[in-house]
């Protein structure tokens, strides 16, 4: 199984892609701009970068954390 994990816990972002429990690439970034401009672009280059197509992903993993107001 093939899973796109996406952690936007913390100022930190962080992409992932496994292959049965296997890490196959890895993108972590601390950058001034939100979330919601980095994840998109993340996603989009750690797939070219280990040559998959989106469609072989068969489930996505996401950690978001609200913040406490």
């Amino acid at each position: 199984m093939r899973i796109l994990a996406i952690d936007s816990s913390s100022m930190v972002a962080t992409v992932a892609i496994t292959t049965d429990g296997i890490l196959n690439a890895e993108y972590t970034i601390n950058h001034k701009k939100t979330h919601s401009q980095t994840l998109l672009p993340m996603i989009a280059e750690i797939v070219k970068m280990i040559e998959i197509d989106m469609d072989s992903i068969d489930a996505v993993s996401y950690t978001h954390l609200r913040a406490h107001e």
